[in-house]
């Protein structure tokens, strides 16, 4: 009996109504991504869990097709594809073979959320991973003093913006760096590091470490978008780039799709992790997301990623294999 009054229920104009309200809202949600057109609060942060969005498609489709609404099922089945084919090929690898002669180069990312990771685990970590380039983010004074006498041996060099609370970051290099000036001249929310690396048999290289404020309400989307604007756009002529760091931005959102259509490629998505969620650690809400980059020139190889655990910071690490041409 009770069976029944469900199967009355779902056949129900109620029932037809729920479910096409829910293909609406989804397909909505779909075209706005698939075309950035995401503006302002709340669009522009919700597109951040586009991957998220998939469960609410299928959800879309068994309610639809259990309400018998054979039309509302097929346009569900249609938006569940198109959510597909946007998140979907982040789970495989697109990396290929490295040129001949290229350097290998192994980098670190890690937001250390204000100071209060445990430092000493990140630099095992660095050691273990035998890292290269170390980006931080959220660098306190206190914590780029720490961290240098913590990893000096392995990564003597360094090009660091440590500000109190949230807003420093730095560099840290096993070859020798050449601070640079900030970015949009010091006009960005964060500080965010800037340093040429010259590594033998390869030259110099462009490195930044990211950090634009993350995009909740009004004037804070604006100061992130400004950010990611301000960040190098990549230049096929000039000396190889990478950008690392926590760019509070996935790349379901336009602004960071814009800098990687200027000739970057995204480490964990070339090779297929880029569904590996970074934030938010050491919380149950909001949903995860991806959102701690490693963002490469596309001359430089992506050999392999891989996201790490770091107790005291609601980030986790990201590490990636990188070769860079002999040029």
């Amino acid at each position: 009996m009770a069976a029944g009054r469900v199967r009355a229920l779902l056949r129900s104009r109620g029932a037809a109504a729920v479910a096409w309200a829910v293909v609406a809202l989804i397909g909505a949600f779909a075209l706005i991504r698939m075309l950035g057109l995401e503006r302002g609060f709340p669009l522009v942060p919700l597109m951040a869990f586009t991957p998220h969005a998939i469960g609410a498609a299928i959800v879309a489709v068994v309610v639809a097709a259990l309400a018998r609404r054979w039309v509302a099922t097929v346009a569900a089945v249609a938006m569940l594809a198109m959510l597909a084919a946007l998140v979907l090929p982040r789970a495989f690898s697109h990396a290929g073979e490295p040129p001949p002669g290229a350097v290998p180069l192994r980098v670190l990312t890690s937001n250390i959320l204000v100071g209060q990771a445990n430092l000493d685990e990140l630099a095992s970590l660095a050691r273990r991973e035998r890292i290269d380039v170390l980006s931080v983010q959220e660098l306190t004074p206190e914590a780029d003093r720490k961290l240098r006498r913590l990893i000096g041996d392995r990564l003597p060099h360094h090009a660091a913006r440590a500000e109190p609370r949230t807003a420093g970051t730095g560099l840290y290099s096993r070859y020798p760096l050449r601070q640079r000036s900030a970015l949009a001249g010091g006009r960005t929310s964060f500080k965010m590091a800037r340093a040429t690396m010259v590594v033998p048999s390869v030259g110099p290289v462009e490195l930044a470490a990211v950090h634009p404020p993350p995009p909740t309400i009004g004037p804070a989307i604006v100061n992130w978008r400004h950010d990611l604007e301000a960040l190098p756009r990549a230049d096929p002529d000039g000396r190889p780039t990478i950008l690392l760091g926590d760019f509070n931005a996935t790349i379901d959102q336009a602004e960071l799709r814009e800098v990687l259509d200027s000739g970057y490629v995204d480490a964990a998505y070339e090779a297929g992790k880029g569904l590996a969620t970074t934030w938010p650690a050491n919380r149950r809400f909001p949903p995860e997301v991806t959102i701690d980059h490693v963002l490469a020139d596309e001359r430089i190889a992506v050999v392999d990623v891989e996201i790490h655990e770091l107790e005291g910071s609601d980030h986790r690490p990201v590490s990636a294999e990188l070769a860079l041409p002999r040029y």
